[in-house]
């Protein structure tokens, strides 16, 4: 489903600073469902590159969503292959950002 007919399912009120990692996983994972309309079923797995889990408009598909639904700015760094290869290194980069943003 392209994002732009999916955003307005996207609940826009604050992020709660105290959501905890399985609630940040169950996000991604949806929202990862709905992009490949496949089931990620390994957390470490490479999802981008070697599976081709995803293509390159899903990807920033999924950037712009993780950005608008827990109110952070993704950083260039988090565009980085190696960054972004696995459903936990994803969770990781959103609970500091969540927490960067709580801390400020």
């Amino acid at each position: 489903m392209p994002f732009w007919r999916r955003s307005l399912k996207i609940n826009l009120t604050s992020v709660p600073y105290d959501m905890n990692r399985e609630e940040i996983t169950q996000i991604i994972l949806d929202e990862l469902e709905v992009l490949a309309d496949k089931t990620v079923t390994d957390l470490d797995a490479d999802i981008f590159f070697k599976r081709q889990f995803l293509d390159s408009m899903n990807i920033l598909n999924l950037v712009v969503y993780i950005e608008q639904r827990f109110e952070i700015k993704l950083e260039p760094f988090f565009l980085d292959r190696e960054a972004v290869s696995s459903v936990n290194k994803i969770v990781d980069y959103v609970e500091q950002r969540i927490s960067a943003n709580a801390d400020s």
